[in-house]
């Protein structure tokens, strides 16, 4: 029995994803929570379905309800081999956020994953730091002004931060 692309992502099926796509299927069509097939694909670090998608048509700049990303979803369950994939198409603040989850995970974002940088010597020498300074303000922000999207983004990325087991405590 055939079933959605959302299934098929969802299984992993990049055969039934594919006949899908080629019988019509939108590869943008909105599902739960405004999740795309491609931030499906992302989240699940199916790196060749996120290929197969993004030649179809998706769009990895869309948002979900959490306002991440196809990136962001890759980053923040620590798939590294979906989040390069993904790198190359993000802006500069969403690639930011990205490393930051992904750091979170105890994985690196520019080196091999079998040979990761040393860790920075000072707090001054983190990538990101000024980003993430700035994204934090603009989410008390925002959460000020009744938007708590934001807010419960950088709340997840600080619980992420939390577990990281090579933070020192």
């Amino acid at each position: 029995m055939p079933g959605s692309l959302f299934e098929a992502i969802q299984r992993g099926d990049e055969a039934e994803a594919r006949r899908l796509l080629d019988a019509g299927a939108d590869a943008n069509e909105l599902g739960t929570d405004q999740r795309t097939p491609l931030i499906e694909a992302a989240a699940a670090g199916q790196v060749a379905l996120i290929r197969l998608l993004l030649e179809r048509g998706a769009e990895p700049a869309w948002k979900d309800s959490m306002d991440e990303t196809a990136l962001l979803k890759a980053a923040a369950n620590g798939h590294r081999a979906a989040y390069d994939s993904l790198w190359p198409l993000a802006g500069e603040d969403e690639r930011g956020l990205a490393k930051a989850f992904l750091s979170a995970s105890g994985l690196s974002w520019d080196a091999p994953i079998a040979a990761p940088p040393p860790p920075p010597k000072t707090e001054a020498e983190k990538p990101g730091r000024l980003a993430r300074g700035v994204a934090t303000a603009a989410s008390r922000v925002a959460k000020f002004f009744g938007d708590e999207v934001h807010a419960e983004r950088m709340d997840r990325l600080e619980r992420a931060e939390s577990l990281d087991p090579k933070k020192p405590r």
